[in-house]
């Protein structure tokens, strides 16, 4: 079978045609469409990509800007603790200046309650003592005490010649006045014995008056010219004193501070 060699031409012909037609009119606006929505895409993703990296920095930004908020936070809740501790601190010290001035108060306010309990406790006991030991120097005595302790003052006048010497002086200074002066008062009859007593042992006669003082503890004294001479039992009670006193001394010591 012979080939149509026309036909074949025709063929190709009409087969190439086709082709140029279908890359004219098909695949080009197929091509070119497929070109422009690569591109478009090319396009978002570099979009994309950009808001990517402006995403990563903006995330950087936020972290970085979350790090330093964190930072002030943690720098004010230290600087909160410091000034809660240091207000702490200072309440402390505030009480504790409250506790010591009234741990202060309470002391001074214990010393002078029992600085008046022991003045009073020793006054009391000193009276009754006193009292007590009048009774008993009168009966061991078997005469008036006043009139023995006159003899016992000029007794001590007679054994101490200096004493004597000023006693002496300071009547005739005084224009030979005395004032005897006794716890109680003394009664006419005594007055006069220790008025002959007085003038026995000056050896002339003086003037005298008699005067009670109540802040006597059973004694008598003699005063002339701005000088006065006792005697009483105030000396013999002065161990007294002293032993009541150690008994009853006020707490001054304070606590040690824990």
């Amino acid at each position: 079978m012979a080939i149509d060699w026309l036909t074949v031409s025709a063929q190709v012909i009409n087969f190439l045609i086709l082709v140029f037609l279908l890359k004219r009119f098909l695949y080009r606006p197929i091509l070119e469409t497929m070109n422009s929505r690569k591109q478009r895409i090319d396009d978002d993703i570099e979009k994309a990509k950009q808001k990517n990296v402006r995403a990563e920095a903006l995330c950087h930004q936020y972290e970085a800007k979350l790090a330093e908020l964190e930072n002030h936070r943690n720098q004010l809740l230290e600087q909160a603790k410091q000034k809660a501790e240091l207000k702490r601190l200072a309440l402390l010290e505030d009480i504790r200046e409250e506790i010591e001035i009234k741990r202060s108060q309470w002391w001074a306010t214990l010393d002078r309650e029992q600085l008046a309990g022991r003045h009073e406790l020793k006054t009391t006991i000193i009276h009754q003592v006193s009292a007590i030991s009048r009774r008993a120097l009168r009966d061991l005595a078997g005469c008036e005490l006043e009139l023995e302790m006159m003899r016992q003052l000029i007794h001590r006048f007679e054994i101490h010649s200096g004493d004597k010497e000023t006693f002496l002086r300071a009547i005739s200074a005084h224009g030979d006045k005395l004032t005897v002066s006794s716890t109680h008062n003394i009664s006419e009859q005594h007055c006069e014995k220790m008025t002959a007593l007085l003038q026995g042992f000056l050896n002339k006669e003086i003037q005298i008056d008699f005067e009670p003082r109540s802040d006597m503890i059973c004694g008598i004294g003699l005063e002339a010219g701005g000088q006065r001479w006792e005697w009483s039992i105030d000396s013999y009670l002065n161990d007294l004193n002293a032993a009541v006193s150690s008994l009853v001394t006020p707490i001054t010591g304070q606590p040690h501070h824990v």
